[in-house]
């Protein structure tokens, strides 16, 4: 499996759509401060945005990001696409498969907070609260990819 800690020395072309390598996480998570925030994504969009250096627009908001972590082990992939569906306009997330990727992005200065909230219901019952930010930036600089890869929820 290949695991990206940094993009700033790893420059290749965009692969084929068809080809959907393995990508993962390495043990050692993104570090979650407020500059982090994640864009949870099929592979190929996951792809093209670390590649091809654009944000998708997710929501009628343009690119919707929040600060719930690729591994947060006690929600299931149902419920994070089910919270992603529901929360301010997000579009696409009929299927979990549309949220096992991930892209860790460092925004400082370029989001804003939403006033909604990410909400979600843990495999415990307990409710998790997450915050919602927004761009409409579509061009996306490389260096603001902090770390890419295929989610790991429990």
């Amino acid at each position: 499996m290949k695991h990206i800690q940094s993009v700033s020395d790893e420059r290749v072309s965009l692969i084929e759509l068809g080809e959907n390598p393995s990508m993962d996480i390495d043990e050692e998570h993104p570090p979650q401060t407020p500059e982090t925030l994640f864009l949870y994504v099929d592979c190929p969009t996951m792809m093209q945005c670390f590649y091809g250096g654009w944000l998708p627009y997710n929501s009628t908001h343009g690119a919707l990001l929040t600060n719930l972590p690729p591994y947060q082990k006690n929600v299931s992939f149902n419920e994070v696409n089910r919270g992603l569906r529901e929360a301010s306009g997000f579009v696409g997330y009929e299927d979990p498969i549309r949220s096992a990727y991930f892209a860790a992005l460092s925004f400082p200065g370029h989001v804003a907070k939403l006033d909604e909230q990410l909400r979600l219901t843990s495999t415990d019952g307990e409710t998790l609260i997450f915050d919602l930010y927004a761009t409409r930036r579509h061009e996306l600089d490389r260096d603001k990819v902090v770390s890419h890869g295929e989610c790991m929820f429990g």
